[in-house]
């Protein structure tokens, strides 16, 4: 069975987190609290070894808070944007793609789920022609680790689901059955070979 093209970019509770912006629960109200971030440039090169790209250029993310009344909710809507750039899995030649995405999450005390991993688990599916079970942002908020929410790991996390795992260089055709597809690892040593003419010709 194919692993899947999805990375896991969730981090154990002891890890550093590569860009922290932590937001106190306490001073998200009912009035939307609008927020605009970006990281340091150490910062980024940390996001991109995390996320295994070659560079990670022009991060930025806004941001609204909103403490739902009588609800013991907090949402997070959010628009992110970035440049990465990869190296093709067929020639290796640098890819530079522009990334803009929007995504909402909710956050409460006695969260046991996280919609990250939900967002990531729906990929997957859908990587391999499953079914995918809607389910209700507020039925599955994300946890609030000591009274704070951590929007810069957030953003980090939703920026790995925009990345593709297998980037094609334009002039690689996607249709060649060498070449690789989604779901499928290979070598990027095994990819070149792809490249190579058939039946010892040099032309």
């Amino acid at each position: 069975m194919a692993k899947s093209s999805v990375k896991d970019t969730t981090l154990p509770p002891s890890h550093p987190v590569e860009w922290s912006v932590p937001i106190d629960v306490d001073k998200v109200s009912s009035t939307p609290l609008p927020l605009s971030i970006s990281p340091s440039d150490s910062e980024r090169s940390a996001v991109a070894r995390r996320l295994g790209v070659t560079e990670v250029n022009d991060l930025k993310a806004e941001i609204v808070l909103v403490n739902m009344i009588g609800s013991h909710l907090i949402q997070v809507n959010g628009t992110l944007s970035a440049t990465i750039t990869q190296s093709c899995v067929v020639t290796l030649q640098p890819i530079e793609t522009h990334i803009r995405d929007e995504f909402e999450t909710w956050f409460a005390d006695a969260a046991q789920a996280i919609p990250y991993a939900r967002a990531k688990q729906d990929v997957q599916r859908k990587a391999s022609g499953q079914e995918i079970e809607i389910l209700n942002e507020k039925d599955d908020p994300e946890s609030i680790v000591n009274g704070k929410i951590d929007i810069g790991e957030l953003v980090v996390q939703y920026l790995s689901l925009s990345i593709d795992p297998y980037p094609h260089a334009p002039e690689v055709d996607d249709d060649r059955p060498e070449t690789i597809s989604a779901g499928t690892e290979i070598s990027p040593f095994a990819a070149l070979a792809a490249l190579r003419p058939k039946n010892g010709s040099s032309e």
